[in-house]
């Protein structure tokens, strides 16, 4: 079963794939596809049971993700692309890297937790934060957009829309997967040029990325943004991003 995707720009200009983290959409990227479609052609892809993507009847797995993103690839007629993972994506993302040497030029990733954090969820964490505000069935999430402070229209109705039609279902297979996304002990296999955009603003992000810092070269840059930080932050990842990418 293959994930819903979007192109975006030239089909001619060198080639970014882009997948977003867990409760969100191809919206995601509306602050950064007009910037980086100057350049690039963006491939923006769907996790399975979000936006437009299906959700298969058999678990949901890493190498059933990594063969997906191959299947998009080789629609494509591409032979080598950039690759951006946001958040829950980021795990994702890094394996492909590390499996597929070949087709990955260069990697980057988002604030993620599940990622390259130490936390350990084994289902969603609920939140106190639901004064006021009408609960969907996923709303007790401290992750639901409807929480977000910083990121703006358009961009956040589309997003919190979408996470209001995320299925429980989606949400309890996804969240089962991503307790073994867990990438800190990949860093170093990573065979490509990488980099971590961090936003600064998740407080509790930043003692994973000081960790990261200490035992590892890795190109992390920092950017006024939280965990949204493509969003938050965009016209610096934007930058940043554009300018990466585009390194011999």
């Amino acid at each position: 079963m293959n994930l819903n995707y979007v192109t975006h720009g030239d089909s001619s200009n060198p080639t970014l794939f882009m997948v977003h983290g867990f409760l969100s959409c191809n919206a995601q990227w509306l602050p950064n596809i007009p910037y980086l479609s100057e350049k690039y052609q963006l491939v923006t892809a769907e996790l399975w049971g979000h936006g437009q993507s299906p959700l298969p009847d058999e678990d949901l797995t890493v190498e059933g993700y990594l063969e997906a993103f191959e299947n998009i690839r080789k629609a494509l007629d591409i032979e080598k692309w950039g690759v951006i993972g946001q958040s829950y994506a980021a795990g994702l993302t890094i394996r492909y890297a590390i499996q597929h040497p070949s087709v990955v030029s260069k990697l980057v990733v988002t604030n993620s937790r599940s990622a390259l954090g130490n936390l350990n969820t084994n289902g969603p964490r609920r939140s106190t934060q639901t004064k006021g505000k009408r609960r969907a069935n996923n709303r007790h999430m401290p992750i639901h957009p409807v929480y977000a402070k910083r990121i703006p229209e358009p961009t956040l109705s589309a997003l919190i829309e979408a996470a209001d039609s995320t299925t429980s279902e989606a949400i309890n297979r996804g969240g089962k997967l991503g307790t073994k996304l867990a990438s800190k002990d990949l860093l170093r296999d990573i065979p490509c040029a990488f980099a971590i955009t961090n936003g600064i603003y998740e407080k509790s992000f930043q003692k994973d990325i000081d960790d990261i810092r200490a035992i590892s070269d890795i190109q992390i840059v920092d950017m006024h943004g939280g965990h949204a930080v493509n969003i938050e932050a965009a016209d610096e990842f934007n930058e940043f991003t554009y300018g990466f990418f585009d390194e011999n």
